[in-house]
């Protein structure tokens, strides 16, 4: 549980860093980008809710829908989606994973 609240509280800060980019005073806010920065928050609230009940299939499900949205370059979303396969006995996908987790 410790794991999972400190990946979210991560999550939420860089929303929070993302959402102050887009929202800067005196910048006119590009309602696109803003659109993707709300889809990456869903996924990432429903990823959190689904990992809370242990719907790994799910968790993988958001953890992709969020990266598909944007969130490419977050270390924490594909962690969480190599946990989501180790729960899902799915060894191989995690070996991938770790070729392709952002550094």
């Amino acid at each position: 549980m410790h794991m999972f609240l400190q990946i979210r509280s991560t999550f939420r800060f860089c929303l929070y860093i993302a959402r102050k980019h887009l929202c800067y005073p005196g910048m006119d806010l590009d309602p696109c980008e803003m659109h993707k920065l709300q889809l990456v928050e869903k996924h990432i609230a429903k990823c959190g809710d689904v990992r809370r009940i242990r719907d790994w299939e799910s968790v993988v499900r958001e953890v992709d829908a969020a990266i598909a949205a944007g969130a490419d370059s977050s270390p924490q979303l594909f962690m969480c989606r190599a946990e989501a396969l180790l729960k899902l006995h799915q060894i191989d996908d995690v070996e991938s994973i770790s070729i392709h987790v952002p550094k």
